[in-house]
């Protein structure tokens, strides 16, 4: 059974954030705005496009679990430009698409010219682990552009996860795909973009694979020893579970490389994990004898969870740089009950075919983001979860946005500014607002079309029946205006 899908009914807001405003041209975010969608739960952004040729930034959205057993809608939200959004699904969508924790990889698939969005399914957390062991992801699905200001809800992804041998499946394949996470580019050189796929502990799911582009929006799955070796992801030293990957070319000889992002913790053979790259041999190939291992971090002992990557170059040397960025692994036995808390941003600048760790030069004392419990609501709350360059106070340097994470405060920054001299400044949370536990999932989106960066965040609520988890579930979302302009 499906859950509800949503309409949205508008409440329209002018609230200054504190008792006065910014002054114009300083950077802080004012609330502009109210949506709420009801029913239906929208807290997660997978696509920022502008879908409807006006001008303005639209949305693609999904709902990620929450306690839920049925799957939200992906829906299409377009701007009002004034802070607000209505449902654009009927009229740019042929088709539906569901899923319960959604991971979305926004690119141009089809060689229109036009973003199409990859969406996987990390499946429902809420339905447990399969009897035999790993969680049932989703169907995959493309929203494919047509050029008519439509997308159409493609079955190419999951078509190819059907084709792809039994072998390359946990107990063989069934359709479904238990994605961690998912990246784009063109990693054979042939023209298009490709995918690859973190899809390792799912049930009936494949192993870590490449979707590689026909060069039309359909796939092939290829998990296969001579596109990538397994020795990367089950080798001898645990080298399995990573939890984010970036595709860039990190030696500088024109091809894409993968850079995997450890989950390493202390069970499950996962002691030895270590982030790397892995090197493209020039025809898409990746190989186990390719690859380079980066330095840990010292804080909790090295055993850390990266779950977000940039590369950028942090001292304009011509050469692509690191930021990873870290939470807390697991430690067994876990005595405090740390769990998966904190937050760690971790600088690793290019180095005569290495990489120095120049985290404290970069980013300075990081540790009031490394705290475990955030009273009243607990622990987790500081986690990163996507991190995007871009120039949030338009001073022509790239800026670091963590996007989609906790509630923003100190303890959680929004934001970390870039300086002349290479180092980066975390944004405090009081110039976004002055109530501590404030936008929850954040997205950069420019919401009236101004030329700056504003934000949206969403506020899941329960419906008449004051439970989460249910149908009536709604969601708030709530955008704040920079006052650079």
């Amino acid at each position: 059974m499906r859950a509800s899908s949503f309409g949205l009914l508008f409440v329209l807001a002018s609230v200054a954030c504190g008792d006065a405003e910014p002054a114009p041209g300083t950077l802080a975010f004012r609330s502009s705005g109210r949506a709420w969608l009801s029913p239906g739960v929208a807290d997660t952004v997978l696509a920022c496009l502008d879908v409807d040729g006006d001008g303005l930034d639209d949305l693609i959205v999904g709902g990620n679990a929450s306690g839920r057993l049925e799957a939200d809608r992906i829906a299409v939200l377009l701007s009002e430009g004034n802070g607000t959004f209505r449902d654009g699904t009927a009229e740019h969508l042929d088709g539906e698409a569901w899923a319960s924790a959604p991971v979305g990889v926004q690119a141009d698939l089809n060689g229109d010219g036009i973003d199409d969005l990859a969406l996987f399914d990390a499946g429902n957390p809420e339905a447990g682990q399969q009897p035999e062991g790993g969680f049932q992801g989703g169907r995959p699905s493309l929203l494919l552009s047509t050029g008519s200001g439509r997308w159409t809800v493609s079955d190419a992804l999951g078509e190819a996860v059907d084709r792809a041998p039994d072998e390359v499946c946990y107990l063989g394949c069934d359709g479904t795909l238990h994605a961690k996470s998912a990246t784009s580019g063109d990693v054979d050189g042939d023209g298009d973009v490709d995918l690859w796929v973190e899809s390792g502990g799912g049930y009936r799911s494949p192993r870590p694979h490449f979707l590689l582009n026909r060069g039309d929006g359909t796939f092939d799955l290829d998990a296969s020893d001579a596109r990538r070796s397994e020795r990367l992801m089950t080798g001898p030293a645990g080298a399995w579970r990573y939890a984010a990957h970036l595709l860039a070319d990190m030696d500088g000889d024109g091809d894409l490389d993968l850079v995997m992002g450890q989950l390493r913790r202390r069970d499950n053979d996962q002691d030895g994990l270590t982030n790397r790259i892995v090197f493209n041999d020039g025809a898409g190939r990746f190989r186990a004898g390719a690859t380079l291992e980066l330095p840990h971090v010292a804080w909790n002992e090295g055993f850390t969870y990266v779950k977000a990557l940039a590369a950028l170059d942090l001292d304009d040397d011509g050469a692509l740089d690191l930021v990873l960025a870290h939470q807390r692994g697991n430690v067994n036995p876990d005595p405090e009950g740390l769990g998966n808390t904190g937050r760690y941003l971790q600088a690793l600048l290019a180095r005569g075919g290495g990489f120095e760790d120049a985290s404290a030069a970069t980013f300075g004392d990081q540790a009031v983001t490394m705290v475990v419990t955030l009273e009243p609501y607990g622990s987790n709350l500081n986690t990163p979860d996507r991190l995007a360059p871009m120039d949030l106070d338009l001073d022509g340097r790239m800026d670091l946005v963590m996007a989609l994470a906790g509630p923003i405060g100190d303890h959680a920054p929004f934001a970390y500014l870039a300086g002349a001299d290479g180092s980066f400044r975390a944004l405090p949370g009081s110039v976004v607002t002055r109530a501590r536990w404030w936008g929850e999932r954040a997205y950069p989106i420019d919401v009236d079309g101004d030329g700056d960066l504003d934000l949206v965040h969403a506020d899941l609520r329960p419906g008449a029946d004051g439970l989460y988890g249910t149908a009536d579930d709604q969601t708030e979302l709530i955008s704040s205006r920079s006052t650079l302009r």
